[in-house]
């Protein structure tokens, strides 16, 4: 039987804590491959601050005001966010700009691999043009899959001010690649 995450969370709250294991099944890849993102392929530390974000979220459980339109998803990115910013902040470090960072990742690997190296470089090329919150709303929604929902969240805009900058953006891209 699969059970709603509102379900999950309020069993939870009743003080079924097996039911975070559920939680956790569902969203680990998500939320690893987002810090994974933000880290720049850092394995190692994408996996130490997902750590840190299930911690929080299973000591904060407790306190969320679950409903059935809570996005539990959202919520748990939001705090692998905040990790990661505290995780910035503590270790006086910038982060890598998108392109280095793709390069530097095993996504540079797997692209020569599938001789796609020359369209993925103009496609990092024109993101590296775009602004930083442009190129986050690219990433999220397309390599991450999130929904706007989850992006809103993350970005502390509305959806709908994220749809608009997603389409403006896409259509920009699609612009510049036309030529």
């Amino acid at each position: 039987m699969h059970l709603s995450d509102y379900e999950l969370i309020l069993s939870f709250q009743q003080g079924d804590y097996s039911a975070f294991e559920t939680l956790y099944e569902r969203y680990l890849n998500k939320v690893y491959r987002y810090l994974f993102f933000k880290t720049n392929g850092n394995k190692n530390l994408a996996q130490d601050l997902c750590s840190e974000t299930f911690l929080a979220g299973f000591e904060s459980l407790g306190h969320f005001q679950a409903d059935e339109k809570a996005n539990f998803g959202a919520w748990m990115l939001s705090i692998a966010h905040h990790k990661f910013v505290d995780y910035v902040r503590v270790n006086h470090q910038q982060e890598l700009s998108l392109d280095e960072g793709l390069i530097a990742s095993d996504d540079h690997q797997i692209l020569e691999l599938l001789n796609i190296k020359s369209e993925a470089q103009s496609i990092l090329d024109f993101l590296s043009t775009l602004g930083k919150e442009k190129k986050d709303i690219i990433l999220m929604r397309i390599w991450e899959n999130m929904n706007y929902t989850e992006i809103s969240t993350l970005l502390g805009k509305s959806e709908e001010a994220c749809r608009q900058l997603f389409s403006r953006t896409m259509k920009n891209l699609i612009e510049h690649f036309k030529h």
